[in-house]
């Protein structure tokens, strides 16, 4: 009798381990949902950014040459992202001041630009942007130091960016009061005149991150959704493994995907292990380009498994692009 209570709890045990680890990991049975058939249409030249949800489709469509930078709202953040699709490039200028007024005081030079190293937004996560890729290590962040007495990030660097328009300034991030949301900062055209300071307000936003246009001077307004509204992001932006600008898509925060290989959409298997927050599992390369017949070709054996911030999963696969529309077609199936 003990045996047999024994054996019970203990396959119970293993039954409860077994559905910690593969939550997600179900097979299609006769209640399953029917896969769903759709697509977005990014438009020529892919000039159209689109939020998606996996649950209710197109959440946003918006332009995607409209901004130059943006901040993201998470108080624990110093993100600060470039719009490098739509031609925005920054670089640290190589100062000689130590102070943030010394920096912003220095005469500019020129003429070495061209040799200087671009910086990046990193391709896999939204918590650092280009403004932070010359960071040294904490308290460093890149643009500014972390107060640990106060807990803001205070500026301290000088970066030369190239906006949309190709208009050169320099720029400073003075200070992120992090508890506020509240960044301040300013710019100036080459070589220093029309200077603008701006104190941006964050607080307020329910998304991932304000953006601003150098440019017109100004916060584009309800650019981005709800950050619980959407999961991927259909975008360009830069690969960084090799500093080119792609098509693809990229995940929300607190979005988990796993990418397999040689799968169909209805019997997909994976683990929690398989899946990962890096932003850009999905990434570009789910379709290449055929050279000989100029068109682009999707691997419909590579399918997605996504599970979004309400622990809820899906499969998807792409089956067709049109470079000529901007159109991806996908299918996507409740796990």
């Amino acid at each position: 009798m003990k045996s047999n209570l024994l054996s019970g709890v203990l396959f119970i045990a293993v039954l409860f381990t077994v559905n910690i680890f593969t939550a997600c990991e179900k097979k299609n049975g006769p209640e399953s949902p029917v896969p769903l058939y759709d697509s977005i249409t990014m438009g020529a030249g892919y000039v159209t950014d689109i939020y998606y949800s996996l649950s209710d489709g197109v959440v946003a469509e918006v332009p995607r040459a409209n901004w130059d930078i943006a901040f993201s709202v998470d108080p624990q953040s110093s993100a600060i992202l470039i719009n490098e699709a739509a031609g925005v490039e920054l670089k640290l200028y190589p100062t000689v001041s130590s102070t943030m007024e010394g920096m912003w005081a220095e005469s500019i030079d020129l003429t070495d630009y061209e040799t200087w190293d671009k910086l990046y937004n990193p391709d896999t996560t939204w918590t650092d942007g280009a403004f932070g890729m010359n960071a040294s290590g904490h308290p460093n962040y890149g643009w500014g130091n972390y107060n640990m007495a106060s807990h803001n990030v205070e500026g301290s660097a000088l970066y030369i960016i190239k906006t949309r328009s190709g208009a050169m300034m320099k720029i400073v991030i003075e200070i992120k009061y992090s508890m506020q949301q509240r960044y301040v900062f300013k710019f100036a055209d080459l070589p220093g005149k029309a200077e603008t300071s701006v104190d941006l307000n964050c607080s307020a936003s329910t998304a991932n991150f304000i953006y601003y246009s150098l440019d017109s001077k100004a916060i584009i307004e309800n650019r981005e959704p709800d950050k619980s509204t959407w999961n991927l992001l259909f975008t360009k932006y830069t690969d960084n493994s090799m500093n080119y600008n792609v098509t693809g898509v990229l995940s929300n925060l607190n979005v988990l995907v796993a990418e397999m290989e040689d799968s169909t959409i209805g019997d997909v298997s994976w683990t929690e292990d398989d899946l990962s927050d890096d932003i850009n599992i999905i990434g570009s390369d789910w379709k290449s380009f055929d050279m000989e017949n100029m068109v682009y070709v999707v691997d419909e054996g590579k399918v997605f498994v996504i599970k979004d911030n309400a622990e809820k999963c899906y499969a998807l696969n792409f089956t067709a692009f049109d470079m000529t529309k901007g159109k991806a077609v996908f299918t996507i199936l409740e796990k």
